[in-house]
C-alpha cells in the first residue's frame, strides 16, 4: 500500500470470505465428529478378554462383498445438538453489538 495507490475491498474480500467459510465448514465437521467414539474405545473393544468377547455385543457389517464383525459400542454415535452452540454464538454476537452501539453513540452523549 502506498499513499498514491488504493486497494479496493472487492479485490481482497472474496478470498477472505472463502477462508471464513472454510473455517465454518471445518468447525461444523469437527462438531459432528466429536459425537463418534474415539479410536481408543474401538481398540479396547477389539482387544478385550476372551470371556468378555463372548459377552460382547457384535454387529455384522457387509460392504463391497466383505463381511466383518464389529463391536456395537464402536458403531454408536452420540447425537450432537446444535441449539447450545447456536445460542452461545448468538449471545456472543449480541454482546459484541453492545459496545459497538455505545461507542458509536458516545459522541452524541
Amino acid at each position: 500500500m502506498h499513499a498514491n495507490r488504493f486497494v479496493s475491498i472487492g479485490t481482497y474480500l472474496p478470498s477472505a470470505m472463502l477462508v471464513a467459510v472454510s473455517f465454518t465448514i471445518a468447525s461444523v465437521a469437527l462438531w459432528v465428529q466429536s459425537g463418534r467414539p474415539t479410536e481408543e474405545a474401538t481398540v479396547d473393544a477389539w482387544h478385550s478378554d476372551q470371556a468378555d468377547a463372548k459377552k460382547q455385543d457384535l454387529t455384522v457389517v457387509e460392504q463391497d462383498g466383505m463381511t466383518a464383525l464389529i463391536p456395537t459400542a464402536a458403531l454408536k454415535v452420540v447425537e450432537r445438538h446444535m441449539s447450545l452452540p447456536i445460542a452461545f454464538v448468538s449471545a456472543a454476537h449480541f454482546l459484541g453489538l453492545l459496545p459497538l452501539y455505545i461507542f458509536t453513540h458516545a459522541s452524541a452523549m
